[in-house]
């Protein structure tokens, strides 16, 4: 009974927010869930340009690894949950959204030493660096060693993207990172991609209830998302491209990151969210520069 009695209202309180949505399709707020990847590279960027166009409407959004952003779905503490897992649930509705791979990295002083290693079996002497229990990105490397039926004698387990960068930019190990996560690293050399057979390749997709109501926030919002994915992602390798100039010669003062000579993708990725602000970029690069030279 009391199951039936919180479906109840649960129904009442979407009636509730239905009948609001609709004499206001343009306020609101909406709880959304990403996974730790997408959601530092690549929806926390999309979340401040969707409400610099809807600026009444409220996006809170949640990173956390996949599981836990997945549990929170299910107990209906947000609205919409952004995943690399696939789920094969009927209680959810699955939108696919983007790909990308996970690959093995070593740092660029490593890459003469790896540069032949063709199969995870070859590194099964060597330290791996994963993400933590939970992580899709962990799942997804978990599978291909369970495939093999190879497993490392040595491996250290992160909890972030950038903590296993650091750690194989200091030559801690090889580190398994999405190709999201890497795109400054490769262009200036810093990271090595070790030309492994085995490669996973993940669906990113919107995740929400079946049965629960779509209101007009969510649509719009999941809309803008599929529309400017693309955009976004072609915008930042654009950008990539044109500040080559200037990181360049900050990269060649040394292999690793540097706090006053170096950003880390993350800055850069706020730095870039507004590609109008070539002033502010302009007085960033600049001030950097005469802090190195």
């Amino acid at each position: 009974m009391l199951k039936y009695a919180i479906q109840i209202i649960l129904l009442a309180d979407q009636a509730e927010t239905a009948l609001s949505s609709l004499t206001n399709l343009e306020s609101g707020e909406l709880h959304v869930g990403c996974g730790t990847t997408i959601g530092t590279y690549v929806i926390s960027n999309l979340v401040i340009d969707f409400q610099k166009k809807h600026p009444n409407i409220t996006i809170k959004l949640i990173i956390d690894n996949t599981s836990t952003i997945i549990e929170k779905l299910i107990d209906n503490k947000i609205d919409l949950a952004i995943v690399a897992k696939r789920m094969n649930d009927s209680k959810f509705n699955y939108q696919p959204f983007f790909q990308d791979k996970i690959n093995a990295y070593c740092s660029i002083e490593q890459a003469e030493k790896y540069k032949e290693i063709s199969c995870l079996t070859e590194l099964k002497n060597e330290t791996l660096i994963l993400r933590e229990q939970g992580s899709h990105t962990r799942e997804c490397v978990e599978e291909q060693l369970n495939i093999i039926n190879s497993f490392p004698k040595k491996l250290f387990e992160l909890s972030t993207n950038e903590a296993i960068k650091q750690a194989i930019l200091n030559n801690y190990g090889i580190g398994f990172l999405s190709s999201t996560t890497v795109r400054i690293e490769l262009k200036h050399k810093l990271l090595f991609k070790i030309p492994l057979k085995e490669e996973c390749k993940r669906e990113f997709a919107l995740l929400s209830p079946k049965g629960k109501y779509a209101s007009p926030i969510m649509l719009i919002f999941s809309s803008f998302l599929t529309k400017n994915i693309k955009d976004f992602l072609d915008r930042i390798t654009f950008l990539y491209r044109c500040l080559k100039i200037f990181f360049m010669p900050l990269a060649l003062l040394e292999r690793k990151f540097i706090p006053s000579g170096w950003l880390s993708e993350e800055q850069f990725l706020l730095l870039v969210t507004d590609s109008t602000s070539s002033t502010r970029s302009f007085i960033y690069f600049s001030s950097l520069h005469r802090c190195c030279y």
